[in-house]
């Protein structure tokens, strides 16, 4: 659903899973992520985590889809590193918004 949308404005790279996102992300070195937290194989958690680690991919911003709530689930969405976290369900236009305002900040220099 998401994917459709925003290929009406960017170029839309989607995988089945956290292992293969990340393989994508390394290949395509994209402007921004977005991911759900609940994937297969490595959740959003771990993959977020992961790109933060690796210097090559650690200044992308990544903004989350959740439908977790409550302090512990913020917590390791800070520590993971995400960017932005945005809870399902989130409508297109909400997350075509915080793609926006993530490249915003990262083109304008400033801590996306």
């Amino acid at each position: 659903m998401y994917a459709e949308f925003l290929q009406m404005n960017y170029d839309v790279s989607e995988a089945g899973d956290g292992v293969a996102a990340l393989q994508s992300i390394e290949q395509r070195m994209p402007d921004v992520v977005v991911t759900d937290l609940a994937l297969p194989r490595m959740d959003g958690f771990e993959l977020v985590s992961t790109i933060r680690k690796q210097e090559h991919t650690a200044d992308i911003p990544v903004i989350a889809l959740s439908g977790y709530s409550g302090p512990e689930y913020d917590e390791r969405t800070r520590t993971a590193g995400t960017t932005m976290v945005l809870m399902k369900p989130c409508m297109p236009d909400a997350l075509l918004e915080a793609i926006n305002t993530v490249l915003a900040g990262r083109t304008a220099g400033g801590a996306a």
